[in-house]
């Protein structure tokens, strides 16, 4: 007999679609895996939209393991807004009702921002962290399964920030998302968003990397968020449904004329009774109402008074971006081929309704990949919002072109068929204006990429041959340099013609041009230590009579010397410290006859020394610098280390600084050069300056590299932040980092250096003899007080001198006599004090002997092994000098 299963109808609480993983990813408009990136994306819209109506925006987002953050500069979310978002039975939204080109008005962004990362951790209570002006707020969430409800609570302790909106997401599965490479969809996130918005400042952190995008333009304006709207870009039904909620949030008693002046055009006191009394309803919006609903007919009449009485903006009030911005913003992402940068843009209308389309493409000289950005109202959908699978046939652009493609979509009334924000309803207009914008931007590439066709066979065998060619003639770079001439000429070269010491960097520099053409590669070794520590050396070794007369230098790293005094350290923390110490007081003085002079001047330290510093970054020139005699000639105490400024150094530039000693900054023209001197008179994780550095940038110049002619080496950049982002952090100017980064990508950049060896040593001198004459740094002369005391000092040791000398000439006239067990002695002593030294043994004997015998005059000499019972010598070649 069958069996009839009786079904039950089972409800299901409509607070759960938040707190399932199926519900959710409908509510957030993605899978799983892109909740991380869709809703610091959301919270990124949120504060763009709450900053730019008060200040251009400055936002931060720290991606980590186990959290994210998002923070801005704004006035604040609202405590309304925020504690409302916590009832999961209703929507709250200050811009749902409205019609306006906002970046998402649809009031779940918050709800669905509580209940993910519950409903990831594995329906595991999480605390959410939100910190305004007002409070910080502990959003705790939990979820009860059997009755299907949420338990949202939130906990508020004082403000930690004065300004702005800060939100902190713990997240734990964000470090397998990290790992599968999730990082690079949160960086083409905030690229996309840097290429819609000139006005922002985005600053980001993934892990250990950071990077930023810097406004291009703080004073540019899109239509706000908080700027009334025209009454013409609701549709009736709209209209109707604004009036709704107004009513059913409590605002029975607005009055007609405060309900009209929400709009825009209609600020005039005399439109809004006008308009009023068109509408012949009443005097308040309850008087809207009918039978318990909103007349129709009545809230026709009134949107066709508040139309006729106002003016609908024109589309460019909605915000152009522009091609300034956007080309600008190309460049951040590879070396753009001049003038290939093409912007198109259309305005339109739709139902009474704006629209601006831009459109930007562009070339590179250095990518593989194409950059396409799809922006709606000034945001970046996390899934593609338009088709462009036929305009990017027609107009022949693949992904794995070198190209850049931004199209910017911003509408008055952005429609969108999920949740997310992903999928726009886009008007056919609009997208057959869009294909056609696209198709004549990249119209140039379309020629090129056509004619590269025809000649791809052709290219093919010249390759072919090339590659044969090089392959024949290929040399190692140790082989090239045994080319007969080739490494003395290099030598010669950077020597001065042998007139300077030649550092062997300098030398590597000198043959680099000429084992480039030998060898037929841009590179000739994969390391620079190649070179100097390995071809160099063994040639000279091999070729000894050749390198005989050869001044190959080489430096330690990290050394500090003073001009004169001899008196050198190494740059070591304990080290600076004892130097720094010694400045209060003067050293010993050097004895005479065991008589002293006293110092009647400074002599420690900088003081009555030296008023400049030379900080050079790298080892290697301290015998250039001797032998062209810098310290001498300029009262120059010298200082350099190899990389980065340990901490030591910049301990030894604040001491320095505080007695009015002038750091010059001597380092090369590359990323590194202009870091290290950043963090000479920077504050750093490490080390915080409490006296603000003299320093001056003493380093190499565009204008130098071209007045001399230096040749610049390519260099590869590892890191996934665009370098340009640390030069222009660290100081260095637009010039520079365009210079020294040309193009690539995430791991690839791409760009030159020159470095201080790439000049000759006579260069290196005469360079450095012109910037210090441009600072007019003249030699130290100190006070007459001091220049007094000195002279009085000095005429003292002079005529002690002369005293000594005489007492000097009668010791050494004595005659002195030497025991006969003198071995035996010496001996003992040394059995009984191993840990002293033969001499130290022999200057302890004469200070404890009391012998008294008269000494022998003019003794004979004493014959080797001769075994008399003393021996006595005179005036010998041990006697005292004066």
């Amino acid at each position: 007999m069958a069996v009839t299963l009786e079904r039950l109808a089972l409800s299901q609480s409509r607070l759960s679609e938040y707190f399932s993983a199926k519900e959710l990813a409908m509510q957030i408009g993605g899978d799983q895996d892109a909740w991380p990136l869709i809703l610091v994306k959301e919270l990124i819209d949120n504060s763009l939209d709450a900053c730019e109506a008060h200040t251009p925006p400055v936002i931060e987002v720290e991606v980590h393991g186990d959290h994210f953050r998002v923070s801005d500069n704004g006035p604040g979310l609202p405590e309304d807004v925020l504690l409302g978002s916590l009832d999961y039975g209703q929507r709250i939204s200050t811009k749902a009702a409205y019609v306006s080109p906002t970046r998402g008005r649809l009031g779940n962004a918050l709800k669905v921002l509580w209940a993910a990362p519950f409903v990831a951790h594995g329906d595991e209570p999480i605390t959410i962290v939100v910190d305004t002006p007002m409070n910080r707020h502990s959003i705790h969430v939990s979820y009860d399964a059997i009755r299907q409800t949420p338990t949202i609570t939130c906990t508020q302790e004082p403000p930690t920030v004065k300004n702005g909106t800060s939100v902190m997401v713990p997240y734990p599965l964000l470090a397998s998302l990290l790992a599968d490479g999730g990082d690079r969809d949160f960086l083409r996130c905030f690229a996309a968003f840097a290429a819609g918005n000139p006005h922002t400042t985005l600053r980001w952190q993934i892990g250990e990397d950071q990077g930023e995008y810097a406004a291009t333009n703080p004073d540019w304006r899109k239509w706000s968020v908080t700027k009334p709207t025209p009454v013409h870009w609701y549709t009736q039904d709209q209209f109707t449904a604004y009036i709704a909620a107004h009513l059913a949030n409590g605002h029975e008693a607005l009055t007609l004329r405060q309900f009209v002046a929400q709009f825009a055009g209609l600020s005039s006191t005399v439109k809004q009774k006008d308009v009023v009394a068109n509408t012949k309803t009443g005097a308040t919006l309850v008087d809207l109402l009918k039978d318990g609903k909103i007349d129709g007919a009545a809230a026709q009449r009134l949107y066709a008074a508040m139309s006729a009485a106002s003016t609908p903006p024109k589309p460019m009030a909605l915000g152009i971006i522009g091609k300034e911005h956007l080309e600008a913003w190309m460049r951040t992402r590879g070396t753009l081929i001049d003038f290939s940068c093409d912007y198109r843009k259309a305005t339109m209308e739709l139902d009474g309704k704006p629209v601006v389309i831009e459109v930007a493409f562009g070339l590179y000289r250095d990518l593989d990949r194409l950059e396409l950005v799809e922006l709606v109202n000034w945001s970046a959908p996390i899934s593609p919002p338009f088709i462009l699978s036929h305009a990017l046939e027609v107009a022949d652009i693949g992904y794995r072109d070198p190209a850049a493609l931004v199209i910017s979509v911003a509408m008055a009334d952005a429609r969108f068929s999920d949740h997310g924000k992903a999928r726009l309803e886009l008007p056919g207009d609009i997208q057959v204006k869009l294909h056609e914008m696209i198709v004549a931007t990249a119209k140039i590439w379309t020629k090129y990429k056509s004619k590269l066709r025809r000649e791809q066979q052709a290219d093919a065998r010249r390759w072919e041959r090339e590659i044969a060619a090089t392959r024949d003639k290929e040399l190692t770079a140790k082989a090239a340099c045994q080319t007969p001439g080739v490494m003395k000429a290099a030598y010669l070269k950077a020597s001065g013609n042998g007139q300077y010491p030649a550092n062997a960097r300098q030398i590597m520099y000198a043959i680099r041009p000429v084992l480039i053409e030998l060898m037929g590669k841009e590179q000739p070794w994969k390391n620079d230590s190649t070179f100097t520590q390995g071809i160099l050396p063994d040639y000279i070794t091999d070729h000894p009579d050749e390198t005989a007369d050869w001044d190959v230098v080489y430096d330690d790293r990290g050394h500090f010397d003073e001009p004169y005094t001899g008196r050198g350290i190494g740059l070591g923390t304990v080290a600076v410290r004892d130097y720094i110490g010694s400045w209060g007081k003067n050293e010993p003085c050097p004895s005479i006859g065991g008589w002293q002079v006293e110092r009647l001047v400074s002599t420690a330290g900088p003081a009555n020394r030296f008023q400049y510093a030379l900080f050079i970054e790298k080892e290697g020139f301290a015998s250039l610098l001797k032998a062209a005699k810098f310290a001498e000639r300029y009262d120059l105490a010298i200082f350099s280390t190899k990389g980065m400024s340990v901490t030591a150094a910049r301990m030894l530039v604040e001491a320095l600084s505080e007695v009015d000693v002038t750091i010059l900054a001597l380092h090369d023209y590359d990323k590194a050069g202009i870091k290290i001197r950043h963090t000479l008179c920077n504050d750093t994780r490490r080390y915080a300056f409490k006296t603000k550095p003299k320093v001056i940038d003493l380093g190499l110049r565009l204008e130098d590299i071209a007045a001399m002619q230096l040749d610049p080496e390519p260099v590869l950049y590892g890191t996934r932040i665009n370098p340009r982002l640390d030069i222009l952090a660290s100081g260095g100017t637009h010039a520079d980092a365009n210079y020294l980064v040309r193009g690539g990508g995430p791991g690839d950049w791409q760009g030159y250096r020159v470095e201080l060896n790439a000049m000759t040593s006579d260069q290196f001198v005469t360079w450095l003899d012109s910037r210090l004459a441009e600072l007019c740094i003249e030699k130290v002369i100190p006070s007459d007080a001091v220049l007094a005391n000195a002279y009085i000092r000095a005429q003292r040791l002079k005529r002690l001198e002369r005293e000594v000398s005489t007492i000097i000439a009668a010791i050494n006239a004595e005659p002195i006599i030497i025991p006969p067990d003198l071995f035996t002695q010496i001996s003992d002593e040394l059995d009984l004090l191993p840990g002293q030294s033969w001499d130290a043994a022999i200057a302890a004997l004469v200070e404890g002997d009391t012998a008294t015998d008269p000494p022998i005059k003019n003794p004979a000499p004493v014959p080797p092994g001769a075994g008399s019972s003393e021996t006595i010598i005179s005036a010998n070649p041990g006697g005292l000098t004066p």
